[in-house]
């Protein structure tokens, strides 16, 4: 376990894939500080775990970095992570991460720079024990935001996921109306 200091936004649930008994598992919103060694340090625990298959993992992991350097293109970014629950957030166990994105509000809405679920909860892994992992934090970064557009510019092969939960094109972006 590395100890960090998230701040527990709200519970929600995902779709488990096999289970008919039991359709959702209950999950955690959090927020990661860069201030925060230990949040960075989860950061960059969860880039090395999700690896060799995850550069989107490393490149947020890199993000907070440069915020806590006081690079001012990051002053507004925050870092959020969907986990399994646990009856604390000052521990974390980076196995137990379904998702990590990086966002921050824009002239234009809240832009999501970089979103990523673990490879195991991938929507291209048929096998993958939960669903809706990508999507659930889209909601929960939209239910922070209330009343802003979501944005995003989409990554590699990304455009068919955020075209089938609702973004519409938006110059060379995909925009998620309010």
């Amino acid at each position: 376990m590395i100890n960090f200091t998230a701040i527990h936004i709200h519970n929600t649930s995902v779709k488990k894939n096999y289970s008919s008994l039991e359709p959702k598992q209950e999950v955690a919103f959090v927020e990661l500080h860069t201030s925060s060694r230990k949040d960075r340090k989860t950061l960059g625990e969860i880039s090395k775990l999700w690896a060799p298959c995850n550069r989107i993992a490393d490149s947020i992991s890199l993000c907070a970095e440069e915020k806590y350097k006081g690079n001012l293109d990051f002053a507004f970014d925050r870092f959020f992570a969907l986990t399994k629950p646990q009856s604390s957030y000052s521990k974390l166990d980076p196995a137990n991460v379904l998702g990590i994105a990086h966002a921050s509000e824009t002239h234009e809405g809240v832009e999501i720079y970089y979103l990523q679920t673990g490879p195991k909860y991938e929507f291209a892994n048929s096998d993958r024990s939960l669903k809706q992992v990508g999507h659930r934090i889209i909601k929960c970064i939209k239910s922070l935001y209330k009343g802003l557009d979501v944005i995003v510019a989409p990554k590699y092969d990304a455009e068919k996921f955020y075209y089938k939960i609702g973004f519409k094109d938006y110059g060379n972006k995909l925009k998620l109306k309010a």
